[in-house]
């Protein structure tokens, strides 16, 4: 007897280069979870230019008010994207230095998925994508 397994569409996770990358999710906060995401530039120059932060968010999930981002002094972020057909928020930050920056991103269940996959959160210089860390999260 031979067993296979197949396993598709996984995110592949590239080699962190220039950023660092954590995520945890917190379920015990209130109604609705709290994911926490931090990160710090580590590359050879002081800071950076343009910093992009994309958020794919797992299945049968949704952001809350990510746009209150921008009103909170020490997040750093400029301007939010909110892609419903991709199911992700792009958070835009002028420049990241080398000290860790995190920020709270609340969510909001809508679907219940049973064993839903992990989602991709991606950070890099927008001038210098070579520079760039993604790491995966998932609320288990």
């Amino acid at each position: 007897m031979v067993q296979t397994v197949l396993r598709y569409n996984m995110p592949v996770v590239p080699e962190n280069n220039g950023f660092t990358i954590t995520a945890q999710g917190n379920t015990n906060i209130g109604d609705n979870p709290i994911l926490t995401i931090c990160t710090a530039y580590t590359g050879a120059k002081k800071k950076t230019g343009m910093v992009l932060m994309e958020v794919e968010l797992l299945t049968g999930w949704e952001a809350v008010s990510p746009e209150s981002l921008m009103n909170e002094v020490d997040s750093g972020v400029q301007r939010v994207e909110q892609d419903e057909k991709e199911n992700k928020v792009v958070l835009y930050f002028d420049y990241m230095h080398r000290e860790e920056k995190c920020i709270d991103l609340e969510l909001k269940q809508v679907i219940t998925i049973e064993n839903a996959w992990e989602a991709l959160i991606t950070v890099y210089d927008y001038s210098n994508t070579d520079e760039s860390a993604s790491q995966l999260y998932s609320f288990n």
